[in-house]
């Protein structure tokens, strides 16, 4: 499949990428204000209940469930690419695309 994007196009998912971006390093460092990006599972919970995503089909346990599916074996935080995975299965459980997700 071939996508053709304009400029506008590509500088708007660009700037959605960013702000995405700006989120997980936000709550990165929620209670560790010197973190460089790594996300631990209780802020995942967190960015989840802060986001309204809780609930109708994702609860707490299921959270956790998601973020142990994605993070590497070994360790108890996830990469940003990781997170974007995490995105996808919440979308998932939520029955809505990640885009939708993204967007709260």
């Amino acid at each position: 499949i071939l996508f053709i994007f304009s400029s506008r196009s590509a500088v708007k998912l660009k700037k959605m990428a960013d702000d995405l971006h700006s989120v997980y390093l936000q709550f990165c460092r929620f209670g560790d204000p010197m973190n460089s990006g790594a996300m631990t599972g209780k802020n995942f919970l967190k960015l989840c209940d802060d986001t309204k995503l809780t609930g109708r089909g994702l609860d707490r346990t299921r959270i956790d469930l998601i973020f142990s599916q994605v993070k590497q074996k070994g360790t108890n935080k996830i990469s940003f690419r990781e997170f974007q995975a995490a995105l996808d299965h919440v979308a998932v459980h939520k029955n809505v695309d990640t885009a939708t997700v993204v967007h709260q």
